[in-house]
């Protein structure tokens, strides 16, 4: 499943990518609670609104996970939430991910383990289908700590976070789909949309509850996050409208495989 909102949390954690032939890649987003959309079609689900449950989330106890942690939840399609916790301020990178990526993110497969309706009923699992075997076309960046932080010691590599979500939100939902990203922060970005044909201007927060990294040598790198989404119309001032849509969350488990 690979909707905008879900590539959004994507590009805001683990920023996948499969950029040279040398990098074998393989991604894997885990709905953790809310329906899955279509990424061209999230705001009619928007407008009719998505009830949810809030998952049970690490009590923060301390606790060793073994490397391979990450691989055997993708390889396994495990369905539960994750056992680690919030580890570490960011996800740092190995060096040879500074730089500036081509990206082809196609969608291969669909899956409802919990049901169609959990999934957003039947016309959200027909389009999503629909998205099988379709690709998006973006770019991603990684650069050195210190170029966000403005010091001179830093060089560890991070997801250039504002960077990437404009991308992908102009691949997914128009080259003017972003209007400003107001908040980027390791654990929150803001980013404020109007994507083509939505006709209304949304708000998009994504919250990281949960991430984790682990290098496995130096030739692979495994990494996830988990993103809880808050999307919701922007607030018009002296608005006279009587009716709001509601508010629709979602938390999603990213795990990146490189």
């Amino acid at each position: 499943m690979k909707s905008w909102i879900c590539l959004l949390s994507m590009m805001h954690s683990s920023s996948a990518f499969s950029p040279a032939p040398f990098l074998n890649y393989k991604h894997h987003s885990l709905l953790l609670l809310g329906a899955q959309q279509s990424r061209r079609k999230v705001v009619q689900t928007i407008a009719t609104g998505t009830p949810f449950v809030f998952a049970n989330h690490p009590s923060g106890a301390e606790e060793t996970l073994e490397n391979g942690l990450l691989e055997s939840r993708v390889l396994e399609n495990v369905l539960g939430p994750p056992p680690y916790g919030m580890e570490g301020t960011d996800i740092f990178y190995p060096s040879y991910f500074n730089g500036v990526w081509n990206v082809d993110s196609k969608t291969t497969e669909i899956q409802a383990p919990c049901g169609i309706v959990l999934f957003g009923g039947n016309n959200t699992y027909a389009r999503a289908q629909s998205e099988i075997n379709t690709s998006l076309h973006y770019k991603a960046r990684f650069i050195a700590q210190r170029q966000i932080e403005g010091t001179t010691s830093n060089n560890d590599v991070i997801a250039d976070r504002e960077y990437n979500v404009v991308e992908i939100a102009k691949a997914a939902m128009g080259t003017n789909a972003v209007l400003d990203v107001p908040v980027v922060t390791p654990n929150k970005v803001s980013v404020v949309l109007t994507p083509n044909g939505a006709n209304q201007i949304l708000t998009a927060d994504l919250l990281t509850l949960n991430r984790r990294s682990e290098m496995i040598n130096d030739c692979e790198f495994h990494c996830s996050e988990v993103v809880r989404q808050v999307i919701a119309p922007a607030k018009k001032a002296n608005s006279a409208a009587t009716f709001v849509a509601p508010t629709l969350l979602k938390e999603i488990e990213t795990a990146s495989l490189y």
